[in-house]
């Protein structure tokens, strides 16, 4: 069966959400609707999901032979409906499992786009994440990707309420501020509260659990070498 979701997102814009069929003899309908959807679509529009299948032998590792059949029928569609598949950047494969101790990778999730929806977004990139809890990888489609180090915001982790000294510190800041004074309107004075609140907390959680952060990007790191092996055991 072909789960298909559109978003019209304007008047010229299609995006279709779709999840192929997995099992063989449905897949042939699974492509016949794709392209009864796209008669009726026309100008800029692009599909994207998880297709359940591959478009090329070497979007496969491990394994048994991809059929030429369905990478030739995958092919016919893309092409009958005028889509195209976008650059991606990340792992080369997008979804892994293992059978019998072998590890078996494949490229089911993509983005694929027609050529009047590439030229509105000439500089559309998609992100092929790690894996984190799932044999899938997360796809995520930037049609303006910004360049550049982006600013560092504050984020207060849920977890660090589990801390008493977390209460603590942000009560010790607030009854400083209420005592202390400092003019001003409300508003100001609720402004530089909060400045210096963020401030102690984020002294209080670099003493308090160190580099999380890093020891985070470093197992996001280990995770990226090993999913970019094709034989990672």
């Amino acid at each position: 069966m072909l789960n298909v979701v559109i978003n019209r997102v304007c008047s010229l814009l299609w995006c279709l959400f779709v999840y192929g069929a997995p099992v063989v003899r449905e897949k042939e309908s699974v492509w016949e609707n794709l392209r009864s959807l796209s008669i009726g679509i026309h100008g800029a529009w692009l599909v994207l999901g998880d297709f359940n299948d591959i478009i090329a032998e070497s979007k496969k590792s491990g394994g048994s032979s991809p059929s030429v059949r369905r990478m030739m029928d995958f092919n016919d569609v893309l092409e009958n409906c005028g889509l195209m598949d976008l650059e991606f950047k990340g792992s080369s494969f997008t979804r892994r499992n293992w059978q019998n101790g072998e590890v078996i990778s494949e490229r089911l999730d993509r983005v694929v786009a027609t050529v009047e929806w590439r030229e509105l977004f000439c500089f559309a990139v998609v992100f092929n994440e790690v894996m984190v809890g799932s044999d899938h990888s997360p796809i995520v489609l930037d049609t303006n990707p910004k360049l550049g180090k982006p600013r560092k915001v504050f984020r207060f982790e849920s977890f660090w309420t589990t801390e008493e000294e977390c209460g603590e510190t942000i009560k010790e800041e607030w009854s400083r501020a209420i005592g202390g004074g400092g003019g001003g309107s409300a508003m100001s004075s609720l402004e530089r509260l909060l400045q210096r609140s963020r401030s102690r907390l984020q002294e209080w959680r670099k003493l308090k659990f160190g580099s999380f952060k890093l020891e985070a990007e470093s197992v996001l790191s280990r995770l990226t070498e090993i999913q970019g092996d094709p034989n990672p055991g």
